[in-house]
């Protein structure tokens, strides 16, 4: 096997440098970049491989290319990133598991934060929800309870106060919300559900932010083993 590492193309270093630059400051979200004589002179690079450069950060969400006006940096956002990578770890079973697993960690984290974060009109908002939920087990409604128990869980890491536990939540729900629609399909397990979330409401009510971070991390946990089940059952059919 060769050692030699795969060699990057000019328009990608260029590229790359750009957007160093952007993460540095030196180009902010809304600004119009300079000219492409500008960047030419600027990273010394012929006007093929800038506007090879420029298409890339183009494809990737970072600038933006008006025809006839010029070049605008967009507003970066980690997910824009990581949204493409997310989808294709969905195909093996290790790998949802991996991310049921990070998520976990991730969600106990957040629901500890949201304790000690927490307004008062962020409280009356997880009852609103929880109330919601309930309704949905009255009904019979796993398919309602589902979008409620979404509701909470993304609740919870909007009131932890950081935008990046929000995203990574976003991301993770992309992939597994449709096993989580499968593990809320028994009114017996969507029961136990509904206890483990209002037993989370109080904790977080209380301002009991470490036991609010065991009871989220038990309930994923249980999660975890009927998503386990739900997965072996479709490898056998």
């Amino acid at each position: 096997m060769s050692s030699k590492k795969k060699q990057k193309f000019k328009y990608d270093i260029v590229a790359d440098e750009i957007l160093a630059s952007i993460a540095a400051g030196k180009w902010k979200p809304g600004d119009k970049m300079p000219s492409e004589s500008e960047l030419i002179v600027m990273y010394k690079v012929s006007r093929v491989t800038l506007r090879e450069s420029l298409k890339k950060l183009s494809m990737m969400g970072v600038l933006s290319i008006v025809q006839g006006d010029g070049t605008y940096v967009n507003e970066i956002r980690p997910s824009e990133f990581m949204k493409p990578l997310f989808p294709l770890m969905a195909y093996k079973q290790s790998n949802i598991e991996e991310i049921y697993d990070a998520r976990t960690y991730i969600e106990s984290g957040a629901c500890e934060l949201a304790a000690q974060r927490r307004t008062q009109e962020d409280v009356e908002y997880l009852q609103r929800l929880l109330e919601h939920m309930n309704d949905s087990v009255t009904m019979n409604r796993q398919d309602m309870y589902s979008k409620y128990d979404h509701k909470f869980h993304r609740a919870l890491c909007e009131i932890a106060g950081n935008e990046m536990l929000l995203t990574i939540f976003d991301l993770f729900e992309q992939v597994i919300s449709g096993y989580i629609e499968q593990i809320n399909i028994s009114p017996g397990i969507v029961m136990n559900s509904m206890i483990d979330h209002q037993i989370l409401f109080q904790a977080v009510e209380e301002k009991r932010h470490e036991y609010a971070r065991l009871i989220m991390f038990e309930h994923l946990r249980k999660s975890k083993v009927r998503l386990i089940e739900i997965l072996n059952k479709r490898e056998t059919l």
